[in-house]
């Protein structure tokens, strides 16, 4: 039986009064980021029960991971990993988090500290102008030297058509099959 309650069905591990959080996971600012991060994503919004919003979390990851790779890290896809040891890479952060009223939180951290959004009102880039049409809110605060760029995404409302089974009160419930209890032969 699958019933829908609030946002999230029956068979998903609701978050509770407290949010449920993935731990972080720091990537080193590469190209190569991207596709973990999305993978990552939606591998956790699907174990999570949030399959309906698992390909926009999926996206909205990847553009987020995209933009802090271009601004702290470097785009080149096949760099040479000695030049990376010389001095410590630029690092990114990635964190999910689900609450019960409000959905998936996307978090990416990257070490500039300069606002993703321009101080003369102009145009957002491609990446935030794509997040703003994906997910239902995002914004931006400052961390540990740098800047998180966050974004929630809620389910989309059950359908109320949607084909439920449900017994009717006077149904009896099918019998469970049960298996005796007896000793098996050889243990005791």
């Amino acid at each position: 039986m699958i019933a829908v309650t609030g946002l999230f069905p029956s068979y998903a591990a609701l978050p509770g009064p407290h949010p449920r959080v993935a731990p972080g996971v720091t990537l080193v600012a590469l190209a190569s980021a991207e596709r973990f991060a999305g993978l990552f994503t939606r591998c956790t919004a699907i174990a999570w029960g949030c399959r309906p919003v698992a390909d926009a979390a999926e996206r909205v990851a990847l553009e987020l991971v995209i933009r802090a790779v271009e601004t702290t890290g470097t785009s080149d896809p096949f760099p040479r990993y000695t030049e990376l040891l010389a001095s410590p890479p630029p690092c990114l952060g990635i964190r999910l988090s689900l609450f019960l009223h409000h959905g998936l939180l996307v978090e990416v951290w990257d070490s500039d500290p300069n606002p993703p959004v321009p101080v003369d009102g102009a145009y957002l880039d491609t990446h935030l102008a794509i997040v703003q049409e994906i997910s239902n809110r995002w914004n931006w605060y400052r961390r540990g030297g740098g800047k998180v760029i966050w974004a929630e995404l809620r389910p989309p409302p059950p359908d109320p058509s949607a084909r439920v089974f449900r017994p009717e009160p006077d149904e009896p419930l099918p019998p469970r099959h049960r298996l005796p209890l007896t000793p098996t032969a050889g243990r005791e």
